[in-house]
């Protein structure tokens, strides 16, 4: 069991001249200690728990509820080392963290949905106390068990993925929104085991060096085997930011080592130029065998390989380049529209909609909804504007920069710990992968980026903060009941969403299961613990919806419009919801909304094909045919074998009484499905309005010889056989008519009068 000591008894040990500092020093069990067993839980946990939710979304959910959760305890712990003055830390950091948080929090109240902006500050909220513990944890000589419980889950994590590679028995088979297998599961997907693995492998190769140099060669080669087993993995899945990243943290990596080895005329410690030079050839050699195997195992995107991939990313028009660059050009139009406090913290998905280019649409699919700029850069300054990013850069420079004066320091002094280089190291690598992803949004990686500036932070301020953090109880005062405060919405908020993500899985269970009324008492529940939940709200609508139940659909809709104006699916709900509701009560008003909505939809989003053909469709109802037509046009220029698109064009055009259009749209639809037998048929009736009898019969005996059960070519003939007088073609066709339509009112009347005549 741990106890946490009073008072000062956990703070042993002085601060030497000039930049000494013994990282080393023994201690008996002390507060530091017991914050670092909860920074360890941390660390273990954060990447497994809710392991079952092999999807993003769930990934995402249910580990950001743990790492806000982790936050509160963090918090807690901070709360009572501010109370006890035990707590080390650098005063020099306060103001700008105080800063950071507050530009995080002024960009909240012009967002259009602050709940989920909240939530995104609690997170923020979260993974600074991480980081005060972990800074505590370093000034305490503690880090690199940190470190080391950290290369353990990553190589026990890596180690799960490359059996799951090799033998598909892990995890469910799986894959991601674009159909490609995930071998990252137990990290939600692929990119974010990349992204994790970058901030940790830098620590693996610290924990490593620093061994062999001093002759532990066991626990050095340890160190080297779980590095090696997080090169391999990163080497299946393949991100390329991530190798980027990888590359720039071992340039790092090398000029830090070789400006320390340089500075004295041994190796630090007591080790020796030997242990080191095996080292480095060790390092090398792995390198190398790794590199080798990423151009050879992984093979992704269609049989895409590693080094094809490689090849590819300096190439302008790959798709994932091309989506990037659009995005990114998307995005920054949020800059433009919101320059000084952004759109709101975690709001970036609610509002890029609204600036989603086409190109990157097309590239993305349009099944696939952006939640990210994949930029760290851009997602904060799109967020919380100039002023959120200004205050970020003032925060990362009030770490980094002292930490580099120690670094020239150690020219006099002591060199810097080995396992500050490895932070070092694997900070540059995030902030090189940050260019290409979005590191700060995934729970695992975020967590690692405290932890890492937290050891940055803790060695840099090591010769001034070894001391506790003082406050006058007047200070104490005002901070300590904000903190508390600050913890019981860290605790409420997360749990509560976790619980509507709960209620929302049960829901489509029930779906699938065909129990719809269940499923709209659970959506219900999901959103009484969170009301902005859009998704439980979105299929709540359309559970409506499925059961006529119109005005239940709008009522619904029309706060997920409030919450997400620029989501163009919702704009399409909405409408279907207004025009089922304005052609059962035959109600002009809800169809001009219906219209309204639809056209927002559309302007959102131009390649919406079922928004085009549902705007087609209400205009068609108001009598707006000329409208409607060019809505069905852009709807077929969007996908040319649309059959639906094309015959509800030519019945648009013979509206208006143009029936050459009418079959010119036809013919031109034939091109491309030359045996679709509705459009067939479509074509079959024009010719026969224009009299044009053998080659209406010649296009519908065409169509009834397709397969598929589709009757009105059969109908079709008959009616046409019986203006002519040929009564047992007629019967024939009326009877096939009659199979694939048994209850088809015309066929049976056709059928009896025909049979009648026959009889007299």
């Amino acid at each position: 069991m741990v106890f946490i000591e009073g008072g000062n008894q956990g703070l042993r040990g002085g601060v030497g001249p000039n930049c000494v500092v013994d990282m080393t020093e023994k201690q008996g069990l002390s507060n530091i200690q017991a914050i670092s067993l909860i920074v360890l839980l941390a660390v273990i946990l954060i990447p497994l728990i809710y392991s079952k939710s092999f999807t993003s979304d769930g990934y995402i959910t249910a580990k950001n509820t743990a790492l806000t959760l982790l936050g509160v305890v963090a918090l807690l712990v901070v709360i009572f080392a501010l109370i006890g003055d035990w707590l080390p830390f650098p005063r020099a950091l306060l103001g700008p963290m105080l800063i950071f948080a507050l530009a995080q929090l002024v960009s909240i109240p012009g967002t259009l949905s602050p709940g989920l902006s909240l939530n995104e500050f609690l997170r923020i909220a979260s993974l600074l106390a991480l980081f005060v513990l972990m800074t505590a944890v370093t000034l305490s000589g503690r880090a690199q068990m940190i470190a080391a419980s950290a290369v353990c889950v990553a190589s026990g994590i890596s180690v799960l993925g490359i059996v799951h590679f090799m033998t598909g028995a892990i995890f469910p088979s799986i894959r991601d929104s674009y159909g490609f297998p995930m071998f990252g599961a137990t990290l939600g997907h692929d990119n974010y085991a990349g992204q994790y693995l970058i901030a940790v492998i830098p620590l693996g190769m610290a924990i490593a060096a620093a061994s062999i140099e001093k002759g532990r060669i066991l626990k050095g080669v340890l160190a080297l085997i779980g590095s090696s087993m997080m090169l391999i993995f990163l080497s299946i899945t393949f991100s390329r930011g991530a190798w980027a990243g990888l590359l720039a943290s071992i340039i790092v990596f090398a000029a830090i080592l070789l400006r320390r080895y340089r500075a004295r005329d041994k190796i630090p410690d007591g080790g020796s130029r030997r242990h080191a030079a095996i080292a480095g050839l060790t390092f090398a050699a792995i390198f190398m065998t790794v590199g080798i195997l990423s151009f050879t195992l992984s093979e992704r995107e269609k049989g895409t390989s590693a080094l094809e991939k490689a090849q590819k990313s300096v190439d302008l028009s790959d798709a994932p380049v091309a989506f990037r660059l659009n995005l990114w050009k998307g995005a920054l139009r949020l800059v433009k529209e919101h320059p000084l406090f952004g759109v709101g913290c975690g709001a970036f998905p609610i509002y890029y909609p609204s600036v989603r280019l086409p190109e990157e649409h097309r590239i993305a699919g349009a099944g696939i909804s952006v939640r990210s700029p994949h930029n760290d850069y851009i997602k904060l300054i799109t967020e919380t504007g100039l002023v959120g990013f200004l205050a970020s850069i003032y925060l990362l420079f009030s770490i980094i920069w002292p930490f580099l004066k120690r670094l020239r320091c150690g020219e006099i002094g002591e060199p810097l710990p080995m396992i500050s280089i490895g932070a070092a190291s694997a900070l540059a690598a995030t902030l090189v992968h940050a260019f290409f992803s979005s590191n700060f949004t995934m729970p695992a990686s975020a967590m690692m980026q405290s932890v890492n500036l937290g050891i940055i932070a803790g060695t840099a301020h090591a010769d001034r903060a070894r001391q506790p953090l003082k406050m006058s109880n007047v200070t104490k005062g005002v901070i300590i009941p904000v903190l508390i405060v600050l913890a019981i919405f860290m605790a409420m908020r997360p749990v509560q969403f976790l619980l509507a993500n709960h209620d929302l899985q049960r829901a489509r269970t029930k779906i699938a299961a065909g129990d719809n009324a269940a499923a709209k008492d659970l959506l219900r529940k999901a959103l009484s613990h969170a009301d902005y939940y859009l998704e439980a709200r979105m299929l709540l609508a359309n559970l409506h919806l499925l059961n006529q139940e119109h005005q239940e659909a709008i009522d619904v809709l029309k706060r997920a419009v409030e919450l997400s104006p620029y989501w163009p699916q919702i704009q399409n709900n909405i409408g279907v919801a207004y025009s089922q509701r304005g052609r059962l009560k035959r109600d002009p008003g809800s169809l001009m909304d219906a219209y309204l909505a639809f056209s927002k939809a559309v302007s959102l989003d131009s390649d919406f094909l079922e928004a085009w053909l549902n705007l087609a469709g209400t205009l068609q109802m108001l009598d707006k045919l000329e409208e409607a037509a060019e809505a069905y046009r852009r709807a077929i220029e969007i996908s040319p074998d649309d059959a639906f698109a094309t015959s509800k064009l030519a019945e648009t055009l013979m509206a208006l009484d143009r029936p050459e259009e009418a079959q010119a749209a036809l013919e031109a639809a034939l091109k491309n499905a030359p045996d679709n037998p509705n459009i067939l048929n479509n074509l079959g009736a024009i010719l026969r309005s224009q009299g044009k009898y053998d080659d209406a019969i010649a296009v519908f005996e065409r169509a009834a010889s397709l397969p598929g059960n589709i009757f009105q070519p059969h109908l079709n003939l008959a009616q046409i056989y019986e203006e002519r007088g040929e009564i047992d073609k007629a019967i024939h066709y009326y009877k096939m008519a009659l199979r694939a339509k048994p209850d088809l009112g015309p066929a049976i009347d056709g059928l009896n009068r025909l049979e009648k005549a026959k009889r007299e």
